[in-house]
């Protein structure tokens, strides 16, 4: 009778598995889809498993896998160029060597007119610029500014589509000396100010409209106090969905992340 009971029962296991597992399935989703989270492809995306490349092939790749919204890392050469850094970049190369020289021996690197065509092709894209640190950076952030004005003064809807990240209070006021900035990120990364000296100057400078911080630094205050100023808040780096469901509980509105999917993305 038992043996009888137990080969019924089975069936009936086996289909509360499943159950499980779809309603785990659904839940995952409803999270993504419900907190209408931003996405960036930070240094454009990975590309064949690999990070950090700032490549065409990047771009490419990530867009078509549904990103909008790219972080580029924006450098000077040895000629005062703009180029887009990668990992293990070769320092110390003018432009014409350093396009010569294919990311990681395969992809092509970005310069100024390159990053120029992808706005003109990709009308859909958004670029987050951030300054690769140097010796100097605040004369570093100052002359990459200097030379995107000067080749894109004359089509402002670039500068709507191309967010600049501020790592100092004093940056927004040099920024806005050129251009009236709808949207600015506040990158807390290089920033050694208080917790309540971010809230106060998101207080006086509505046009800054997110922050965003490190995954190591993250403050549940200054997310919270954002949000209740209608900011966006970032986290960079997060790869893995558990951690990003830890951060959205803590304040997280979007992820600056390499290869996981953008499964809903705030248009």
């Amino acid at each position: 009778m038992l043996e009888k009971n137990s080969t019924q029962i089975r069936p009936l296991v086996i289909l509360g598995f499943c159950v499980v597992g779809i309603l785990v399935g659904i839940a995952g989703w409803w999270f993504f889809s419900s907190s209408n989270l931003n996405w960036v492809a930070r240094s454009m995306g990975s590309v064949d498993g690999k990070p950090f490349t700032n490549s065409v092939e990047a771009f490419k790749e990530n867009f078509r896998r549904g990103f909008r919204t790219f972080q580029i890392d924006l450098r000077l050469t040895k000629d005062d160029e703009v180029c887009a850094s990668y990992e293990e970049a070769p320092v110390h190369l003018d432009k014409r060597k350093f396009l010569t020289q294919k990311v990681l021996d395969k992809y092509e690197p970005i310069c100024l007119e390159t990053l120029t065509g992808l706005l003109k092709a990709y009308p859909e894209a958004f670029f987050i610029v951030e300054i690769s640190p140097s010796r100097d950076p605040n004369d570093s952030f100052r002359r990459i500014y200097q030379k995107l004005f000067r080749a894109w003064g004359e089509t402002p809807e670039f500068w709507i589509r191309v967010i600049p990240q501020i790592y100092q209070t004093n940056d927004l006021a040099y920024l806005t000396g050129f251009y009236r900035f709808h949207s600015v990120i506040y990158n807390l990364t290089r920033s050694k100010v208080t917790d309540d000296a971010v809230v106060l100057f998101l207080d006086k400078h509505p046009e800054v409209s997110a922050v965003a911080m490190d995954k190591k630094l993250f403050s549940s205050t200054v997310a919270t106090e954002a949000r209740k100023k209608r900011r966006q808040v970032y986290v960079l780096g997060v790869n893995e969905t558990a951690e990003m469901k830890a951060f959205v509980k803590k304040g997280a509105t979007g992820f600056f992340t390499d290869n996981h999917e953008p499964v809903s993305r705030a248009e």
